[in-house]
């Protein structure tokens, strides 16, 4: 890894075992010590047959911090006995002590031990430009800051308003930010201008979005004579987690949505992280609604192309409050325009 010379093995939480899998080859293909590569391989042993890297694992950071395996002392030193590996899980419900991953001073220590095990669902690269020892080499492998996730993901997801209202606001969005070209209600639907088109690529569980929007061209033309045609790849209508089918229609359908000139999300979709990062481009982002009432702007648009990091650890670890405003440590690392707790990276302001 080339901020902490350790290696470095992440993998996601789902398909856990095939992460396990792969952490063997990296094991037997790799360098670390003879002793640090079996005590790692022994322990892939365990986890290929629990089919899990679970958050509650014994040999995770967090866990060894809380039952006194390894030790912070007053004077915010973190010290402990020789390991040749480490687990950290940086996932949305990880707690204060596997935050500490992300701090100085613990990493100071995490930095001795040779291999690590990272798995996680969050964007938490924001947080890692907060921690002053990391900073210097993650400026000069990233100068433009709010490309990050753009080029990583290259080399390689409230109460929700009724479902109808969530469409009103999509199309109200798309109309009035100018997006799509209005329809002439006044008019009946003629031949159109094949050679003035808009393609509209639509990804939801569910089939209204696209019936909607396609009913409201079939109906009426649009002004101008534009030729709008609406796709929806699928349409699940729930969320099936785990179920790895579900899994790579969602891929296919984000790395479509890579290639779009435009992008309208919902508030806090992970979808909708993921794909405007390759596609390096700033959405426009659904405002949540409140009362059952439309929002003025439906919709806004990011100040960022970069995820939003929603759960941050603290940084004052010396009197540990939660007062310290993470948003405004640095010109670069700004709170989030759909979720105002999290962080994410921008253009850096002069």
């Amino acid at each position: 890894m080339d901020l902490t010379t350790q290696i470095t093995k992440s993998g996601g939480n789902r398909q856990s075992s095939d992460s396990v899998a792969e952490l063997d080859e990296d094991v037997d293909a790799t360098y670390g010590g003879e002793s640090n590569r079996a005590a790692l391989r022994k322990e892939s042993i365990r986890w290929r047959r629990s089919g899990s890297l679970a958050t509650k694992n014994n040999q995770s950071y967090g866990r060894m911090l809380r039952y006194g395996n390894i030790i912070i002392h007053s004077s915010g030193i973190v010290t402990g006995p020789p390991l040749p590996f480490i687990y950290v899980p940086i996932t949305y419900r990880y707690d204060g002590n596997d935050k500490r991953f992300l701090l100085e001073s613990d990493q100071e220590f995490l930095v001795r031990i040779p291999w690590m095990v990272l798995s996680g669902d969050n964007y938490f690269v924001p947080a890692l430009f907060l921690n002053r020892m990391l900073e210097p080499e993650l400026s000069r492998l990233f100068p433009d800051k709010e490309t990050v996730f753009h080029h990583l993901s290259r080399t390689f997801n409230k109460e929700q308003s009724p479902l109808d209202q969530v469409v009103d606001q999509v199309i109200n969005c798309t109309l009035s930010e100018g997006l799509l070209p209005p329809v002439a209600l006044d008019r009946p639907v003629v031949s159109a201008n094949l050679n003035n088109s808009k393609v509209v690529l639509i990804t939801t569980l569910h089939s209204q979005f696209s019936d909607r929007t396609r009913n409201m061209y079939c109906e009426h033309p649009s002004k101008g004579g534009v030729l709008v045609s609406i796709h929806q790849p699928s349409h699940e209508e729930w969320q099936q987690m785990e179920l790895e089918n579900h899994d790579l229609k969602a891929w296919a359908e984000i790395y479509l949505l890579c290639f779009a000139d435009v992008l309208v999300t919902s508030a806090e979709s992970a979808f909708g992280y993921i794909a405007h990062g390759p596609a390096g481009i700033r959405p426009w982002i659904l405002k949540s609604s409140y009362s059952g009432r439309m929002p003025e702007p439906s919709c806004v648009r990011d100040t960022s192309i970069y995820p939003c990091f929603h759960s941050l650890p603290w940084y004052d670890c010396e009197s540990c409050k939660w007062l310290s405003d993470s948003g405004k440590e640095i010109s670069y690392v700004t709170h989030c325009r759909d979720f105002p707790h999290g962080i994410e990276l921008v253009g850096q302001i002069d």
